[in-house]
Order: structure tokens, then sequence, then C-alpha cells
């Protein structure tokens, strides 16, 4: 899987007013874990595995790519502002995040162009579905991730 599949999973996620930085309690906090048979990716393929941490204000990917390589992305959200992801394939690559409630947004953007990411926890906060829509890495992207939480 290339590392523009993994970026697209953020993936989590990983998404209002209010931003992850300054909140520890918000319902994102904690260790999320990617269910590939309740996801879609268009095109795919899967990551063999990746888990999304929010913790103490910072988000944080790892995983193995579908051809079995490891990855780590992290970046710490800042109200209003797109900062960088550390780890991110295109050094240029930037998320902006806010929160509201159960619900997260992202708006990525690289060299390529953007995507816009929502993530919403079910009533019993025990799943994370992530829709990614937009360009990344100049591919168009569309996918349904589903992180199950540990």
């Amino acid at each position: 899987m290339s590392l523009r599949r993994v970026l697209s999973t953020l993936t989590f996620v990983i998404a209002g007013t209010l931003t992850l930085s300054a909140q520890s309690n918000s319902a994102f906090e904690g260790k999320w874990v990617f269910n590939a048979g309740k996801s879609i990716f268009s095109p795919g393929p899967f990551p063999q595995s990746e888990t999304l941490t929010f913790e103490n204000g910072v988000v944080t990917v790892d995983g193995l790519s579908s051809q079995g390589q490891p990855f780590h992305m992290t970046w710490t959200p800042s109200a209003g502002k797109p900062v960088p992801v550390a780890g991110a394939p295109d050094k240029a690559l930037t998320v902006e995040t806010s929160e509201n409630g159960e619900t997260i947004v992202h708006m990525w953007s690289d060299h390529s162009g953007t995507s816009y990411g929502e993530g919403r926890i079910s009533e019993d906060g025990k799943t994370m579905r992530y829709v990614l829509i937009g360009t990344r890495f100049g591919n168009h992207v569309y996918e349904v991730s589903v992180f199950d939480k540990q």
C-alpha cells in the first residue's frame, strides 16, 4: 500500500469549533484501531494495520502499509491553523483540525491538492467512522475508514 493510502486513512480520524490540542476530555482521546472489514477504500488497498492515538493534544498514526512497510506520523492541532504532519512522505503535508463533540474535521493539503475528512463517533462511543474525500498526492480519494476504540 502506498503512503498516500496510509495518509488518507487518517487517519483518521482523525474530525467544529474546538481543537484537540487543548482537550484531554475529548471523545476521541485514546487509541483507535482500523477495522478493514467495515471500511471502503477507492482505490485500495487497505493498510495491514493502523492505530490512531489521541493523547494530550497530540495525534499519532502508526501502522503497516499493504506492503508491510511501517509508518509513523504525528501532529499537534492548533486552532484554525494548518500544521505540518511529521513523518509524512510529502514534507508539505499539513492538516487543519477542528472538533465539536463527537465530530472531528480535517482539511488536508499537500503539493497536489486538498482533501476533507470528517470523523464521527458512534452513540456508544466504541466506533469511529471517518470519511475522506478530495485529492491527495495527485489522486482522487474517497474512503470510509472505521476504527474501533481500544
